[in-house]
């Protein structure tokens, strides 16, 4: 149906409104996307740039498959180049996020997309494989993590063979994580903030 949508929109060349619950129908065929969530509009963008700057929690959550993880932190220290949070576990990951210097000592929740986790011997995010997916040219492996909101899954390529039960280590680019307030809002990336 999406490949007749898209078709038809093309054809026509009239603006249309489609409302789908299914994220994969929204990043296809939209032009824009409005997120929605307890009858509120999140944000509303083109599809890219929804994926890559999530509003809020709510968008983060409902743009990207596999889903965003999520883990909770705590705001560790900030300067020019972004924003350090602290993992449960104690290790230190660095973000692009502009945080004010109230935040200092805060919760936040970190979010950064499967895709963007890369294998690193001395990366902060560690956890023991619990479920391992081969989807051909490329595969998932889901973390038992602390801190996380559920497993933490990484993409892997496909060719990667991983045996349950071994401990991984990933680590991430600042440029490519997310950090939400308490509320639920994104930092904005930037420097620190007064």
């Amino acid at each position: 149906m999406r490949h007749e949508f898209a078709r038809l929109h093309q054809q026509l060349g009239s603006t249309m409104i489609y409302v789908t619950h299914d994220q994969l129908e929204a990043m296809t065929l939209a032009n824009r996307i409005a997120v929605m969530s307890e009858g509120r509009i999140e944000q509303v963008g083109a599809p890219l740039d929804v994926y890559r700057r999530p509003a809020t929690l709510a968008v983060a959550t409902a743009i990207g498959s596999p889903g965003m993880n999520f883990v909770a932190v705590t705001i560790d220290a900030c300067d020019d180049a972004g924003t350090s949070v602290r993992l449960p576990d104690g290790a230190v990951v660095r973000t692009a996020a502009a945080v004010p210097r109230s935040a200092l000592g805060a919760p936040a929740t970190l979010g950064v997309r499967p895709e963007h986790l890369f294998a690193a011997d001395d990366g902060p995010f560690a956890g023991t494989v619990e479920l391992f997916e081969r989807l051909g040219p490329l595969s998932f492996a889901h973390l038992g993590a602390g801190g996380a909101a559920d497993t933490l899954v990484a993409q892997l390529p496909g060719e990667r063979a991983v045996t349950l039960g071994k401990r991984l280590r990933f680590a991430v680019d600042p440029a490519n994580t997310h950090l939400f307030a308490p509320n639920g809002r994104a930092y904005p990336p930037n420097a620190c903030t007064p």
